[in-house]
C-alpha cells in the first residue's frame, strides 16, 4: 500500500511527454498521488486512476487497466486542449485496496473544484455503473493469562479460545443476515508455541452490506460476538476499527452514467445496464 512508485513514475513520464498536460506530483503528502490537468477554466471534470494491486494476488482487481484508461483519456484530450470548454483533471489515487487512499486525498482537498468525477472499471462488456456496497473492518485482540499446558493449565486463560468463540458466534448470526450481507474474518495471530496457553490472540473481521444503517447494525453484532467470547473465556477484549477502513455505500449518478453510455453508443459500442441483482463491490 502506498508503494506503487514505479507505476507512478511510468504514468507521470507518459503524461509529461504530452504537450498541454500540467502535472502536480506528489500531492496530499502522498508520494504516489498526483494531479494532471488539461484545458482551462470551468467546468472541471475529474477522472480517477487507481493503480494499486491486491496484496498476494497482483492486479486481480484490474487497477492496472484503470490507471491506463485514465492516463490515455487525458492524453487523447491533450490533442484538443485548446477546444475544451473547461478542464479535465486526472487524479492519481493510491491505496484503494484497503487503505482508503481517497480519504486522505479528500481530507487534503485533492478533489476540490471538480464538478463531477468519472472512473472506468474493467469488465467483460460495457455496462452502466452499478451500486457499490459498504464495508467496515474490525480488529479484535484478546488478552488472557499464559501458562504451561502440562504443569499449570488450570492457571491459564486462553486467548485463542476467545478468538475461536468469536468465530463460532459470527457463524451463528450468518443465517439471520439479509441477503447480500457478508461477514468474514481471519486469525491474524494464533500463537507461537504449541505447549503454552496463549495470553494473546487476535483476529480481523470484515462486514459488507448494501445499506449503511444495516452495515452499522451488523458491525455492532460482530462486536457483541467478540465481547461475549471475552466474557465466556475470561479474557479482556480490545476491539478497534482500523484507520480509514469504513467505506460507506457510494451513490451512483445514473444521469451521468447514461451520458457516458450514449457517448459509447455513438462510437458503435453496445452498452448494457448493470446486471439485475448485482450487489456491487466496496470502493473507497
Amino acid at each position: 500500500m502506498f508503494a506503487d512508485h514505479e507505476t507512478v513514475r511510468r504514468l507521470l513520464t507518459f503524461l509529461r511527454a504530452r504537450p498541454g498536460i500540467e502535472v502536480a506530483a506528489p500531492i496530499a503528502g502522498l508520494p504516489t498521488a498526483f494531479r494532471a490537468t488539461v484545458g482551462r477554466g470551468e467546468p472541471a471534470i475529474g477522472i480517477v486512476s487507481e493503480y494499486d494491486a491486491v496484496p498476494g494476488q497482483g492486479h486481480s482487481g484490474g487497477h492496472n487497466l484503470i490507471a491506463a484508461a485514465g492516463a490515455l483519456a487525458l492524453a487523447g484530450l491533450s490533442a484538443v486542449a485548446d477546444r475544451l470548454p473547461g478542464r479535465v483533471v486526472l487524479v492519481g489515487s493510491p491505496a484503494e485496496e484497503g487503505a482508503g487512499g481517497k480519504f486522505i486525498l479528500v481530507e487534503a482537498g485533492a478533489y476540490e473544484g471538480l464538478a463531477e468525477i468519472l472512473q472506468t472499471h474493467p469488465a467483460d462488456r460495457h455496462r452502466l455503473s452499478g451500486p457499490t456496497i459498504g464495508k467496515a473492518d474490525l480488529d479484535v485482540a484478546f488478552r488472557g493469562r499464559a501458562a504451561h499446558v502440562g504443569s499449570a493449565n488450570d492457571r491459564g486463560v486462553n486467548a485463542l479460545d476467545a478468538v475461536l468463540q468469536t468465530f463460532s458466534a459470527v457463524h451463528a448470526i450468518r443465517q439471520h443476515l439479509r441477503d447480500g450481507t457478508r461477514v468474514y474474518g481471519i486469525v491474524s495471530h494464533g500463537g507461537d508455541m504449541l505447549n503454552t496457553i496463549l495470553d494473546f490472540a487476535a483476529a480481523e473481521f470484515g462486514v459488507r452490506a448494501a445499506d449503511e444503517a444495516y452495515l452499522r447494525e451488523v458491525v455492532e453484532r460482530v462486536r457483541r460476538c467478540a465481547e461475549a467470547a471475552a466474557l465466556a473465556t475470561g479474557c479482556a477484549a480490545e476491539i478497534t476499527s482500523p484507520p480509514r477502513s469504513y467505506y460507506p455505500p457510494m451513490k451512483r449518478n445514473r444521469a451521468l452514467a447514461e451520458i457516458m453510455a450514449d457517448g459509447l453508443r455513438d462510437l458503435g459500442e453496445a452498452v448494457a445496464d448493470a446486471p439485475a441483482g448485482h450487489e456491487g463491490y466496496a470502493n473507497d
